[in-house]
């Protein structure tokens, strides 16, 4: 997806991930990165969520999000 803008950063066994919309419109979109996989405490929420190639994602207009993998 065009719209999406998607990064990792590693130090030694921490991981972060940061996904962005950059768009003023909703997206759906999957990640495809096999490296991007498992539990992952979302930064802004403070929720556990479950990341998985190829599983369906929406973010709003604007909408972004970061993860930490531990």
């Amino acid at each position: 997806n065009e719209a999406i803008y998607a990064f990792e950063r590693i130090s030694g066994s921490d991981k972060i991930v940061v996904i962005v919309n950059l768009t003023n419109q909703p997206q759906d979109f999957s990640i495809t990165d096999d490296d991007i996989k498992g539990n992952a405490l979302n930064v802004f929420t403070s929720k556990k969520e479950k990341l998985i190639s190829n599983t369906p994602m929406h973010f709003d207009a604007w909408g972004y999000g970061v993860y930490s993998f531990k």
